[in-house]
């Protein structure tokens, strides 16, 4: 197994990675030059999951862009924090120990980089959920939202706000 990480640039098979194992059409926000992708690959070169960061700053300015009503759904502090996002393990590896290996990297990149602390969002209830708790991580607050999946079907969502101090 290899770790492979770097600034995100545009890449369609990227996106086909997380659009097949998400089940679901989106922007993934990822911003050339500024996301940071943490892969873990295959001696094959296969992605076997992968984990993506965003500086707060760079994550304000993105809202700011796009959906600036959706900034009060992030935890944001005076602190240097950092964004968790697009938490993916490959279909066919799931139960396999490389989302707790992914998410144990990320934060030792987190830490690395001289982030203060780092926040994520996780379905309510989910198995993310349970490994980002079991790391430490700490409920901040729930969101209520309306999604779409790649076949255009809508379903309500109770999304879980989650921080965790370096």
């Amino acid at each position: 197994m290899e770790i492979k990480i770097f600034t995100y640039k545009k890449d369609l098979k990227y996106i086909n990675f997380l659009e097949n194992n998400f089940q679901e059409r989106k922007d993934y926000s990822l911003m050339d030059n500024k996301t940071i992708v943490i892969n873990l690959v295959d001696l094959r070169k296969n992605l076997l999951g992968t984990i993506c960061l965003l500086d707060n700053k760079h994550l304000m300015r993105y809202l700011e862009d796009t959906n600036p009503d959706a900034a009060g759904n992030y935890v944001l502090t005076a602190s240097k924090g950092v964004h968790i996002y697009n938490f993916a393990v490959n279909k066919n590896n799931r139960g396999k120990k490389i989302g707790n290996k992914l998410l144990n990297i990320c934060l030792y990149v987190v830490k690395n980089l001289g982030y203060e602390y780092c926040h994520c969002h996780v379905d309510n209830n989910s198995i993310s959920q349970k490994m980002f708790y079991k790391l430490g991580f700490v409920k901040e607050h729930m969101i209520s939202l309306e999604t779409k999946n790649k076949d255009k079907v809508s379903k309500k969502r109770k999304i879980i706000n989650m921080t965790f101090w370096v």
